[in-house]
């Protein structure tokens, strides 16, 4: 059995903390995985983006916008028509992988195939850990960087427009592959990190 390769999709305002986002994965890659970033440059082109992208071999930075307003969702949207892992995976530019996380999505992915994947993740809100709850699919319960898909676009959702568009995103793919009968796995590992910073938190 082939390992299943990743796409890393994280969408980009402009925040510097994106070098530590890539840095926390980088180290992870196997060949075929690959880190998209897609820059929103519905104000204007980013070129420090494009730049830190640059210092990542398996890379790429891809400007889009159309212009609007979505937090990075309509970003991540776009990232889902040109990523070309087996399996999507979905951060933001200023939070971080955990060291093991690539091969714990690889690991899922392999036990399980065709299957979507929903691990945790830990927020900076009180430090909560999201999913709250193996099996419960409710808005402020569960988010973007918990799911861990194949790239079927036969049930791939959308992210929505509004702040909180990537349970629209979870909500809508679990139908789909739910109508197809397939259920998701849920992980308990945590794979990611929000602002990990004590500043950052506070902020």
């Amino acid at each position: 059995m082939t390992t299943p390769t990743l796409s890393l999709i994280i969408p980009t305002a402009g925040r510097f903390s994106l070098r530590r986002t890539l840095e926390s994965a980088a180290p992870q890659l196997l060949p075929g995985d690959e880190m998209l970033v897609i820059g929103d440059v519905r104000m204007g082109a980013l070129p420090e983006m494009a730049a830190i992208c640059a210092d990542f071999p398996q890379c790429r930075y891809v400007p889009f916008t159309d212009g609007v307003m979505s937090w990075g969702h309509r970003q991540t949207n776009h990232g889902m028509t040109i990523a070309t892992g087996d399996y999507l995976s979905f951060n933001d530019d200023d939070d971080v992988y955990t060291g093991d996380a690539l091969a714990l999505m690889r690991a899922a992915a392999t036990d399980f195939p065709g299957r979507p994947l929903l691990f945790r993740f830990r927020s900076y809100l009180g430090g909560l850990e999201f999913w709250l709850r193996a099996g419960l699919v409710q808005q402020a319960c569960i988010g973007g960087h918990c799911a861990v898909v194949p790239r079927d676009h036969r049930y791939l959702g959308r992210w929505g427009d509004h702040y909180e568009g990537d349970f629209q995103f979870i909500k809508e793919s679990l139908d789909n592959w739910a109508d197809a009968g397939i259920d998701p796995v849920w992980c308990p590992q945590i794979i990611a990190v929000q602002r990990p910073r004590a500043e950052e938190i506070a902020a």
